[in-house]
């Protein structure tokens, strides 16, 4: 499926989704209420539900290339995505209809829509896939090149029927032994012939990008017979991760790390969610909490009941993270990290950082804008500095704002890394995390750190 049939598809699934969406609804209200009483349809949740599943379906998942046209992606997308829509749903309407409102309609409601989206997304694919088997033409490809680059190439073409291509073939100057010989096509000399008697549509050039001749020679080829030559940068030797390029008017631009949050959309919703994560935090949890913790504090140690730490935030930009004390008067060498039965520890420090309550202040960190309730880690200076210099890509971490959870936490790496491995492993998920990042993953993160609470994590001493 080439470039241009992608959009299209993809205007054809989201006005799809759209309509079943709203079919769902209604047939609800029909099944609940009855036809007889469709003078008093309400109007207002129909806004809620569309403008929800708006803002869900477009954080990066439901629409993605692949995600339109393989079932799998399809299915583990969309479930994914109603789970939040449906919590989102639900509590708006429990807040804006506090009496009044059946929530058996919506209930319903998501169980005609799973119905039809399950019906008409396999009745989708399975049409593309026709159309490609009976109707719409492949485009025949060959790859110049034999190199790791271009078997990974080929293996991705071979196997997403919905870009569209037949590969035929390789050719290279070089011979490297592979599997299947048919698929070796000659020397790079042999290529026009080959091209003009097989009516090659598309070349894909994965060889290095110093021999102009070469590719001009090529270039000239495609032009003069209606073929398109893409080049295939290598970027294998140096860099073992994604890549993003774009184009500065005719400048390509190669960045080596993807940020999804430099895109200003993902950083106000972040902000946005962390504005009423925290709120919501602050004013139903901290009243219970707060002053119970506060004076067992203050009547098992002596101390104040609230620990200050310098931390570096997004950008290495300092501030002051706060905590419930959990140690000892005298215990404040910032490089030296809470250990296994460590002596310092109060016994209401073990409870409440066993359970993540001594984190709890750091919803006002977030309220303030100095954190994120998702991200990274902040780690205290002194350990910055050290480790900046042992572990690769370290300050990597301060390109968004620090978390009171993150990817690492919830991948078991947390509490304290008395080896570079795990710091190591530890700075890996960080990275990935800043790399990946979308709403939903927040949300994985969330949830799961909730869970391991209840259940108990040995590396939170």
């Amino acid at each position: 499926m080439l470039q241009g049939n992608i959009k299209k598809y993809k205007i054809i699934v989201v006005i799809g989704d759209f309509i079943l969406l709203n079919l769902s609804y209604l047939l609800s209200f029909l099944t609940i209420a009855g036809a007889h009483q469709f003078d008093s349809f309400d109007f207002s949740l129909i806004y809620i539900i569309n403008f929800s599943w708006l803002l869900f379906v477009f954080e990066k998942s439901m629409y993605k290339i692949t995600n339109v046209t393989t079932l799998i992606h399809v299915f583990s997308s969309f479930f994914r995505t109603l789970f939040f829509h449906a919590i989102f749903t639900f509590v708006s309407v429990s807040v804006l209809y506090k009496f009044g409102f059946d929530k058996t309609i919506l209930f319903i409601n998501y169980l005609y829509f799973i119905f039809l989206f399950i019906l008409w997304r396999t009745i989708f694919v399975y049409s593309i896939k026709r159309l490609y088997k009976f109707g719409v033409k492949y485009r025949n490809t060959v790859i110049i090149g034999l190199n790791p680059n271009s078997f990974q190439l080929m293996r991705h073409l071979k196997s997403s029927f919905y870009l569209g291509y037949n590969f035929l073939g390789f050719f290279d100057d070089n011979y490297v032994p592979i599997k299947n010989k048919n698929l070796f096509l000659g020397k790079i000399c042999m290529l026009e012939k080959y091209c003009k008697e097989n009516k090659v549509d598309d070349i894909f050039y994965t060889l290095s990008l110093d021999n102009k001749e070469n590719i001009s020679a090529i270039m000239k080829l495609c032009d003069q017979n209606f073929m398109r030559l893409k080049l295939v940068p290598d970027f294998s030797g140096f860099l073992n991760k994604k890549v993003e390029i774009k184009f500065y008017n005719k400048i390509p631009i190669l960045t080596l790390h993807k940020e999804p949050l430099e895109n200003p959309v993902n950083r106000i919703i972040k902000r946005f969610f962390d504005i009423i994560f925290s709120s919501l935090v602050i004013l139903i949890v901290f009243p219970l909490i707060f002053p119970i913790i506060a004076l067992i504090i203050k009547l098992t140690s002596r101390g104040p009941v609230f620990y200050k730490q310098k931390r570096a935030g997004r950008n290495y930009k300092v501030f002051i993270i706060w905590k419930f004390r959990s140690m000892t008067l005298g215990n404040n060498k910032e490089y030296i990290q809470a250990k296994k039965e460590d002596a310092r520890v109060t016994k209401i420090g073990k409870f409440i950082r066993k359970t993540s309550i001594d984190e709890l202040p750091q919803f006002l960190n977030v309220l303030m804008g100095d954190m994120s309730v998702v991200g990274p880690r902040p780690h205290p200076l002194k350990l910055d500095e050290e480790y900046k210099m042992l572990v690769d890509q370290y300050m990597i971490r301060n390109w968004v704002k620090p978390g009171i959870t993150g990817f690492a936490q919830v991948k078991g790496f947390r509490g304290e890394t008395e080896s570079k491995w795990k710091m190591h492993k530890r700075v890996q998920y960080d990275i990935w995390y800043i790399e990946n990042y979308t709403f939903f993953l927040d949300m994985y993160i969330i949830v799961n750190t909730i869970l391991n609470i209840f259940k108990g994590e040995k590396n939170a001493y």
